[in-house]
């Protein structure tokens, strides 16, 4: 009987030692293994839940250097999702520093880079990321984002192209394709490529309703964007960047109390995500109620102090209520902190117009503008910007020289031609800008601004017959491109 007692008191301490090790918390596996819940790659994760539980991870000196590397790669992440820039590359930094294999790190820095527009530096984490993962599709679509930004359509479509190879569900990559083909001029390649990318079914919110999202919104397809978004929201109601996302295509297509409401549940979400405080104070300036953007782009500096657009935005809304000190203050603050960001030149040149500063404008500004447009040769207000100056001072052969070299340093620039066209209009050259307007048409055979340009030049040259037949294209064009806005393809 003792023996048998002795046995079950046994089992009873056994049982009770296993119960209070279950029920007690402790530094360790078990700890980490519940916080790993939150902390995982699925871009789907709350980012707030996310960054508070691998701060907890990396806070936990039981975790090995792998899983530490892990913790910051996740962290960074979900810091890059809300656009924490800074914070995700210090994060990713630390990841590649206790793991230097670790592709994901590589990835997410480079996205980072991206969006600061360090297009270098982006390039150079994604080839890494592709030594040490040739099959790491988000490295090929993320390059290939980056080389079409920098101008490289052939890089672009290679990486793309890779991608889709690796992963034929790439939507991703498909609208890559189709942006390397609009900048080849090749816009029936560009259309297939996004239909393509608009007909895969998503199987994520963050990877999949987002981008497709972003593609519709893109072409002005606002009910399918909103749609998508939707999707995303019903996928990850926790997180605030679908809401914030839905908001702007709500925005685009008017409905203003719907996408307020959504930014708003954004920043309840995450009251340090600033995207929203920027839409917010983006539809405020529309709206011409300049004190309130001024409030939400305030709110967007003080969460992120060290993000350049901010500032510009607030120097918008100081440049419209007629603060123009203060809005060139802004503007140069903006470039102080990213010398690389196009928007505080725009301004700047406008306001020192605005205050009469005209050769201030040239010698200061417009040196500065011809830069921006080795920065991104999209770029077309430069050139606009260019032309008000120069023919507010009345030196239009200054204007042609300046049009002339920035032809020479990129042949196939339409908007250049263009401009020039104008000056030589002005000039009365007819000839020379018929012949611009010829090369712009040329390279945009649907720019109905261009057959209305070069109809006036035969207008005044007295050729009747070429202005009619050109003012006919452009009437015809202008209708087809508010079809296709009213009507997007699917």
């Amino acid at each position: 009987m003792d023996l048998k007692r002795a046995i079950i008191r046994a089992a009873l301490i056994v049982l009770t030692i296993g119960l209070i090790r279950d029920i007690i918390p402790h530094s360790g596996f078990a700890q980490n293994e519940k916080d790993w819940g939150f902390c995982k790659s699925d871009y789907d994760t709350p980012e707030v839940r996310a960054i508070s539980d691998c701060t907890r991870l990396i806070e936990d000196g039981a975790l090995s250097a792998s899983d530490r590397a892990k913790a910051y790669y996740r962290r960074g992440a979900a810091h890059w999702r809300r656009d924490d820039l800074n914070r995700a590359i210090a994060d990713e930094n630390n990841a590649i520093e206790l793991d230097s294999k670790l592709a994901e790190a590589y990835v997410r820095r480079g996205a980072a880079y991206s969006l600061k527009r360090d297009y270098e530096s982006a390039i150079a984490d994604e080839s890494k990321a592709v030594e040490i993962d040739p099959k790491n599709v988000t490295a090929y679509v993320n390059r290939g984002i980056d080389r079409e930004r920098k101008g490289d359509a052939d890089g672009a479509l290679a990486d793309s192209s890779k991608a889709i190879e690796i992963d034929p569900q790439s939507i991703t990559a498909y609208l890559v394709r189709a942006e390397s083909f609009t900048r080849k001029n090749d816009k029936l390649s560009a259309l297939a490529e996004w239909k393509k990318a608009t007909e895969i079914e998503p199987k994520s919110g963050f990877e999949g309703y987002r981008n497709r999202g972003a593609a519709f919104l893109s072409k002005g397809d606002y009910d399918h964007a909103i749609a998508d978004f939707s999707r995303w929201v019903e996928t990850c109601p926790d997180s605030a960047l679908p809401y914030a996302f839905r908001g702007r295509a709500y925005e685009r297509n008017g409905e203003n109390a719907r996408a307020i409401a959504d930014f708003n549940k954004a920043i309840e979400i995450d009251p340090q995500y600033e995207r929203p405080h920027r839409s917010l104070g983006m539809m405020a300036l529309i709206k011409k109620e300049f004190d309130q953007a001024i409030t939400e782009f305030t709110t967007a500096i003080a969460i992120h102090p060290d993000e350049s657009p901010p500032y510009a935005y607030r120097a918008s809304a100081y440049a419209l209520k007629g603060k123009n000190d203060l809005a060139i203050a802004d503007a140069h603050k903006a470039l102080e902190i990213d010398p690389k960001y196009e928007w505080p030149y725009r301004i700047l040149g406008l306001v020192y117009m605005k205050k009469g500063l005209i050769d201030k404008a040239i010698n200061n500004f417009i040196a500065d503008a011809l830069k921006a447009l080795g920065i991104d040769p999209k770029y077309e207000w430069p050139y606009r910007i260019l032309e008000l100056v120069y023919t507010k001072k009345g030196v239009i052969d200054e204007a042609i020289d300046n049009f002339t070299s920035a032809i020479e340093m990129d042949p196939i620039r339409p908007d250049a031609y263009r401009y020039r066209a104008q000056a030589y209009a002005i000039k009365v050259d007819y000839d020379r800008a018929i012949s611009d307007y010829s090369k712009v048409i040329e390279m945009r055979p649907d720019d109905e601004d261009a057959y209305r340009g070069r109809s006036k030049a035969y207008t005044s040259k007295h050729e009747d017959d070429a202005a009619r037949a050109d003012l006919s294209k452009a009437f015809e064009l202008a209708k087809q491109n508010l079809e296709t806005r009213n009507h997007p393809q699917p």
